[in-house]
């Protein structure tokens, strides 16, 4: 069975600079990926800090019908990469139904962050 949107060629992919190696293993990160539509980019930020923005357009909307928390292989369809799956733990997750501003971003690791 083949899910409308997944699949090559209906994938949008943007790369993000390295930023957990040994010396983060064993430590809590915040992450957090804006996706903005209108303005057709997605950013990526590490403990409150943007690391990079991209371009990014999702035609014709973002769509999260087959979303798995931690697991990038779906249950069916047709996947691009057979094994993608997030190793750790998450201890909180949250999505909004808007693009977050960068200050936004950095007042929720302010907000949770570590003592």
């Amino acid at each position: 069975r083949q899910i409308p949107g997944w699949g090559h060629g209906k994938v949008r992919n943007a790369e993000t600079p390295q930023v957990f190696g040994p010396s983060r293993w064993g430590s809590w990160a915040h992450v957090a990926f804006v996706y903005n539509g209108p303005a057709g980019k997605v950013s990526m930020f590490l403990d409150g800090q943007e690391l990079a923005a991209r371009p990014m357009s999702a035609d014709p909307l973002l769509i999260t019908s087959a979303l798995e928390i931690g697991n990038w292989t779906p249950v069916s369809g047709d996947p691009m990469s057979p094994i993608r799956a997030f190793n750790g733990r998450l201890d909180e997750f949250l999505m909004f139904s808007r693009a977050l501003s960068p200050e936004e971003i950095q007042g929720l690791w302010t907000a949770g962050r570590p003592l």
